[in-house]
């Protein structure tokens, strides 16, 4: 069987070049490299920074469908899954867009709709994910996109050590932008007495808000450490060496660093907001003791709080959370509910050209 999925490179590297580089920009681009790397059959295509930026993503899409014929599609972006909609082949399309409202998503539940009506299946990442584009699609366009097959887990617990020596009081891992807002960890601690770490990208980006706000937090120093662009797996070390882990983005869809913090037995902190005030990270967590959730307009002293709650988090507890999280969300899991996704895709579409049949004889 062969099984197509492009790959959005942020840069000029191919998939292949990331995996081997243990560069991984977002979490869209690990859900791909997973596939890639775990589910036989799998080929890559992968659409640089300059193919998009010269209108070259439909062709080589289309081109990679042509050349392989594979048996089935998987697509992580919706827009460009519109280009594999002229073709005979099942497509599946995992919904990784976040709870965000911005110019992209006046079109998306038209899109996701059309996706849904040509019979190819559509899976979200959570509840809260799914809840806030039904609501969304519906207010801006009056669009109801139909049902969906069901919600996946993006991502698997891979590069474990476990907990390690803790140095820092808090860590969080986001690009340097205002939606991901890593900032906001070394914002609601600077000044205490707390060792926090961010570990984010440099900026490559024309936006002034992204700029400015990249700027506004260039500055911090002493205890509140910002590490830029590491590889993946030293990202992993200093979750093992960090006593909690922030996600400071309440428009997440499913938080892999969630995930990976979790993985190394560091309990959660999950900001919240007043519009969003379930984060869909908890469904991550293997129990409820490994989370706590604060809004992010809380004060500095409730931060404080949360962060020292879990500070002294016995050896035995940080296991009890890796260990944990890591039977839930193992590679033995997470690659048999891709298969069964492909398998429940395939099947479908046997069941539709035998339900066409009769149309022939």
């Amino acid at each position: 069987m062969k099984i197509l999925i492009p790959y959005m490179s942020s840069t000029e590297s191919t998939l292949e070049e990331d995996i081997r580089n243990d560069v991984v920009p977002g979490g869209i681009e690990k859900f791909t490299q997973e596939v890639f790397t775990n589910i036989n059959g799998t080929i890559a295509c992968t659409v640089t920074k300059s193919d998009r930026k010269n209108r070259r993503t439909k062709k080589i899409i289309q081109d990679a469908i042509s050349i392989n014929d594979p048996d089935v599609i998987i697509m992580n972006d919706p827009w460009k899954a519109q280009y594999c909609l002229g073709y005979d082949i099942p497509m599946i399309l995992v919904m990784h867009e976040g709870q965000v409202r911005d110019i992209r998503m006046l079109e998306l539940g038209k899109i996701l709709k059309r996706i849904n009506d040509a019979g190819h299946h559509i899976y979200f990442v959570s509840n809260s994910q799914l809840n806030f584009h039904v609501d969304m699609a519906q207010r801006i366009a009056n669009v109801d996109f139909g049902p969906i097959k069901g919600l996946i887990n993006p991502a698997y617990c891979d590069n474990v050590s476990g907990p390690l020596k803790q140095y820092y009081d808090c860590a969080t891992i986001g690009r340097t932008d205002t939606t991901k807002n890593p900032f906001l960890l070394h914002k609601k601690l600077g000044g205490s007495n707390l060792h926090t770490v961010v570990m984010t990208s440099s900026v490559d980006v024309k936006s002034a808000s992204i700029n400015a706000y990249a700027k506004a937090n260039s500055n911090w120093s002493g205890q509140q450490r910002t590490i830029y662009d590491q590889c993946h797996q030293d990202v992993m070390y200093n979750l093992a060496c960090s006593k909690s882990f922030m996600s400071t983005c309440p428009a997440e869809s499913w938080g892999i660093t969630a995930l990976e913090a979790l993985s190394q037995g560091c309990p959660l902190i999950l900001v919240t907001s007043d519009k969003i005030p379930l984060h869909a990270s908890e469904r991550i967590a293997a129990d409820k003791s490994h989370y706590r959730t604060v809004n992010a307009n809380a004060t500095q002293d409730e931060f404080i709080d949360c962060v020292t709650s879990f500070g002294n988090l016995s050896l035995d507890k940080r296991q009890e959370i890796s260990g944990m999280t890591l039977e839930k969300h193992s590679l033995e899991v997470w690659g048999r509910s891709i298969e069964k996704i492909i398998d429940i895709r395939l099947d479908d579409k046997t069941d539709q050209k035998l339900g066409l049949m009769h149309l022939f004889t």
